[in-house]
């Protein structure tokens, strides 16, 4: 295997490895639901966050005040991915994801830029950050976690909040997101 680089899905891919040190990059996350939490984060810091019920202005307000983050380096959209046994469940979920990428993309090609996304499952972020998958424990992690990084310190957030702010942590060291950023912008290996 080439160095710095793991083996990922059953494509067998190549994705540069998850880094130690937060990538030089702004992550606007999103845990896309009836009820959408959002966190912008820079080089590790959460910048706002917030949750709402997922409309259009709401929507290009969170992409906005992402895009007001420092102007030279990349701007990466880190949405979960549905993982949904109701086929309902799935469409309202993936309805809200193609809103999302649809604005944003749409933003972006306004400014001269392609609008880079990383996508993420619940479990992968989940492992990573969270070291739990499932159960009553993901629910206190996210909390617990999100309180951690927000400013001030144990500042309430509501549970869509918290999971955006845990994909936003993932994604700050993801290779999944370093993927999609030049390689000067990646976070440290050492």
């Amino acid at each position: 295997m080439t160095s710095g680089y793991r083996i990922k899905g059953k494509g067998r891919r190549l994705v540069p490895s998850d880094s130690k040190e937060p990538h030089q990059c702004v992550i606007l996350a999103v845990d896309p639901a009836t009820e959408t939490g959002y966190c912008v984060m820079f080089l590790g810091e959460v910048q706002c966050s917030g949750s709402f019920t997922t409309h259009a202005n709401s929507i290009v307000c969170a992409i906005e005040y992402a895009l007001m983050q420092p102007e030279d380096v990349p701007v990466v959209l880190v949405l979960e991915k549905p993982f949904a046994r109701n086929p309902e469940t799935s469409a309202t979920l993936l309805g809200i994801r193609r809103q999302w990428i649809g604005i944003w993309r749409h933003r972006m090609r306004g400014l001269g830029h392609a609008g880079k996304v990383a996508n993420v499952y619940p479990q992968t972020w989940r492992s990573r950050v969270l070291g739990v998958t499932t159960g009553e424990d993901v629910e206190r992690g996210e909390f617990s976690v999100a309180r951690s990084l927000v400013y001030p310190p144990g500042a309430s957030v509501t549970r869509d909040e918290a999971a955006a702010i845990c994909i936003a942590k993932w994604g700050s060291t993801a290779g999944e997101v370093a993927k999609v950023i030049p390689k000067r912008f990646w976070g440290s290996s050492e």
